[in-house]
């Protein structure tokens, strides 16, 4: 284990503390008398976190520098690697960075060509409602991805702490999913894995600002809709919704597939993540046709598992809830799922209507777009009202005042 000075001369140069917090604890170095109280004090002060903490008594503090970026904690775990939130320090940037393990990669070396798959995917989508990539890249043999680091909660802990939401915040939620998707589909992108983890809603900081607390600190054009476009000029009702409940983010591009056919695998019409077998996608919410054959599935299979996510959200669970893996891939090719109305009185017939389509077995009885979903949705949270004209009083002419 490092001593104090050697600790406060590690974290300075490895630019975990600024040179301002360096020189501060220099002065100070005097009164610590180990690495532990000096980590407790930097922990108290908020200069480290309490994982970096962990790692550097641990002699594990290399461990915390990837390429440019430190790690300052763990957000998420997956199966082929972690997510950390992490600092940027030449740019002053938070990102959410994603890491294979090397063990896995040492085990399944195919592992790799999902992970630059993820990025390539990732990285031609810029919309409001989808996370952000930055970088990826490789340092001394790990691999990662670094995307925009969104402060708030999914969709499936959402309704795991408050139970199901509200009808119209919902709706509100489902027309910004949609409307994230239909980005994707205008660049060639299916998601391939939509369910209540991998949806996010940013927190709204302080001053209420839709776009929600992320890494996004600074404005640049996104790729909208020219429909998105007069929405937010018009400042409708569903612009007001989405600034009182926050901004919905589209994690996790991981299955995304390409719709381009020069992304097949020597014109095979399929990459080796998408061959005969293989079951992409999670079993409560995963579209009948994607459980048949993941490699020719399109845009609307994303709107069925949508349609799922949405039923969770109305009554906190999926449409086939309990049994085996296997039972509810049936389930979704042969069932229709109890009615919400049932689960959830009260639920008006429009929403009823809109949320039917959604889980329609067949891909064409589905909304053929997500903007066809996001416009149904728009409507019933802001119904067109039809303009009656106002009749003007007919008067009688005024003369003219002859001129002086």
């Amino acid at each position: 284990m490092q001593g104090p000075s050697e600790l406060i001369t590690f974290l300075t140069r490895n630019q975990f503390l600024t040179s301002a917090q360096g020189d501060i604890l220099l002065k100070e170095k005097q009164r610590f008398v180990s690495s532990i109280q000096l980590c407790a004090e930097l922990v108290q002060r908020n200069w480290i976190t309490a994982y970096q903490q962990a790692q550097l008594l641990s002699g594990n503090g290399e461990k915390l520098i990837i390429g440019s970026y430190r790690l300052q904690l763990p957000i998420g775990e997956g199966g082929m690697g972690m997510v950390f939130k992490a600092i940027q320090p030449k740019l002053d940037r938070c990102v959410a960075l994603k890491i294979i393990r090397p063990q896995v990669l040492a085990a399944r070396p195919e592992i790799l060509s999902r992970f630059h798959r993820e990025a390539r995917a990732i990285a031609q989508l810029h919309h409001p409602n989808l996370v952000i990539l930055f970088d990826a890249d490789e340092s001394n043999g790990t691999h990662y991805i670094a995307m925009e680091y969104v402060e708030g909660q999914t969709f499936e802990k959402m309704v795991r702490s408050n139970g199901p939401m509200g009808i119209r915040q919902a709706c509100e939620y489902i027309r910004q999913s949609a409307i994230g998707l239909q980005h994707a589909y205008e660049v060639g992108l299916v998601h391939r894995d939509i369910k209540p983890s991998n949806i996010l809603v940013a927190q709204r900081p302080l001053g209420g600002a839709s776009t929600g607390n992320s890494s996004m600190r600074l404005s640049r054009p996104a790729l909208v809709t020219i429909r998105d476009r007069e929405r937010q000029q018009q400042g409708g009702s569903a612009g007001k919704l989405s600034q009182s409940w926050g901004t919905v983010k589209i994690l996790d591009m991981g299955l995304a597939r390409l719709t381009d056919p020069d992304e097949d695998q020597q014109g095979s019409g399929h990459t080796p993540l998408t061959r005969a077998g293989a079951l992409l996608g999670t079993p409560d919410f995963i579209a009948p046709e994607q459980a048949r054959d993941a490699r020719k599935v399109d845009i609307r299979a994303d709107i069925y598992s949508l349609g799922c996510t949405f039923y969770y959200l109305l009554t906190g669970k999926p449409p086939f809830p309990g049994g085996t893996d296997v039972q509810k891939l049936i389930r979704h090719q042969t069932e229709k799922p109890f009615p919400v109305e049932d689960l959830r009185p009260g639920i008006p017939g429009e929403v009823l209507q809109i949320l039917g389509r959604m889980l329609e077995k067949r891909p064409e009885d589905r909304y053929a777009t997500p903007q066809q979903l996001a416009d149904a949705v728009d409507h019933y949270l802001s119904p067109v009202v039809p303009h009656t004209p106002v009749p003007t009083p007919s008067t009688s002419p005024v003369a003219e005042t002859p001129a002086v």
